[in-house]
């Protein structure tokens, strides 16, 4: 039951990071020692890990297109 226990607290803290708000790090991982998709809790774990790293690249996309926005809305305009 020790890697569901720790795929579930990985799972836990990232439900409780502030997603909605600026610049998140996104660094919890499953550690390699339960995410090895040879077996069951591992495949789990690997995939959780794939969810997380293609969520901090939206993340990532996000924050950089909001810079991008906030700079052209702040650029002045001449006429």
């Amino acid at each position: 039951m020790k890697p569901l226990e720790q795929l579930s607290g990985v799972a836990t803290r990232v439900s409780r990071l502030p997603l909605d708000a600026g610049g998140v790090a996104l660094a919890v991982r499953v550690p390699p020692s339960n995410s090895n998709p040879g077996t069951e809790a591992g495949r789990v774990g690997h995939a959780l890990n794939l969810m997380l790293d293609n969520t901090a690249n939206a993340l990532e996309a996000r924050q950089k297109s909001e810079t991008k926005v906030r700079q052209f809305v702040a650029t002045p305009r001449t006429s």
